[in-house]
């Protein structure tokens, strides 16, 4: 008699529980679930089975879910049909973030970032293997359909640690350029240099490591760098340009065969000392934009100007300077950007 009793109240408790909303892990469960299951270290496990189990199921109702061992997916009954709920790969969902293969602490990865029809590069100053603290990389993404896929990691042949390998980044059609502003040069330290790597099917090697043939300590050349074409050009922001340090200077190269020869040194006519010309570059078919962030304009120290380049007969030469329609120190030139006939200038 005790252990019918015992018995009732048990399941007179169930039937009262029930009747209410009920919590696992959670002693407020939601009003509007029957069953409430919160974990932030466990997950819920639904009755997984065979193909043969899951068709097998006899009066199945409908919005009945079980997970398929054989097909490796979620299935929910409809009433009439098995319909399976197929899994998607993460990175078609929106919004899409990609992260490194190898991703660590401090590798920096998003410092800079270009993209050309179904490639984007993204670079990590940062990055420490195959040679110590901030050695640098950079990382290659391929457009498959709706996913961003990781098609190669680049470093530079002969790059050592503190060169910043991938601080600067741009990439047009099958080449790309990567900037390690930081790199020691012939024996000048933080002269900085920039490598060309070009795509071959789902390989991107090495062509060619380029940087100023007058360059000298803390140029940080490759600072800024831009591509389109067969052109190239290379901001040092900080180089000395005659008795004016910090005036800034850009070189331009442009491809031949596989090779890119120096083409010509950009500096402005009226530069003075720590304009910082070159703190930011674009170029677009045969026409180039060069900021300069803290160019002094009329009594402004700091307002900034970009200046307008057009290549023609094997060089680049002037042709119109930028200022912002405002006075004030407010670094117009700080960035900037080309595209066809519009050019945009960044004033932050």
């Amino acid at each position: 008699m005790k252990k019918i009793f015992t018995i009732s109240l048990f399941l007179l408790s169930l039937t009262t529980a029930f009747s209410q909303s009920v919590g696992v892990g959670t002693t407020t469960p939601n009003a509007s679930a029957k069953l409430d299951v919160s974990s932030n270290t466990q997950g819920f496990l639904m009755p997984r089975m065979s193909t043969v189990q899951r068709r097998a199921i006899v009066n199945a109702a409908p919005g009945l879910m079980v997970f398929d061992l054989d097909k490796n997916t979620l299935y929910m009954y409809d009433g009439g049909n098995w319909n399976p709920l197929s899994f998607v790969g993460e990175n078609t969902l929106s919004p899409t973030p990609r992260f490194p293969s190898d991703a660590t602490s401090n590798k920096r990865f998003g410092k800079s970032v270009s993209i050309s029809g179904n490639y984007a590069i993204v670079g990590a100053p940062g990055d420490t293997s195959g040679g110590g603290t901030s050695k640098g990389a950079a990382y290659v993404f391929f457009k498959s359909n709706n996913s961003w896929v990781q098609q190669a990691k680049l470093q530079a042949a002969d790059g050592v640690a503190y060169d910043g390998f991938g601080s600067a980044v741009s990439i047009d059609g099958d080449y790309l350029v990567v900037g390690a502003c930081f790199a020691t040069v012939a024996g000048h330290y933080q002269q900085g240099a920039a490598y060309i790597f070009n795509r071959t099917g789902t390989s991107w090697l090495q062509q060619a490591k380029l940087s100023a043939s007058d360059g000298v300590e803390n140029d940080n050349f490759s600072t800024a760098l831009a591509i389109s074409g067969d052109n190239v050009i290379i901001s040092a922001y900080l180089a000395t340009v005659g008795s004016n340090t910090g005036q800034g200077a850009v070189y331009a190269f442009k491809r031949s065969g596989t090779s890119w020869p120096f083409q010509n040194k950009l500096v402005a006519a009226d530069g003075m000392a720590n304009n910082f010309f070159g703190m930011s570059v674009a170029v677009s078919g045969s026409y180039a934009v060069i900021g300069a962030s803290n160019a002094t304009i009329g009594a402004d120290n700091n307002n900034g100007a970009a200046y307008v380049f057009v290549q023609g007969g094997g060089t680049w030469t002037f042709q119109t300077k930028l200022n912002g329609n405002a006075g004030g120190s407010y670094n117009f030139g700080f960035s900037v950007s080309i595209s066809g006939d519009l050019i945009a200038v960044g004033a932050p």
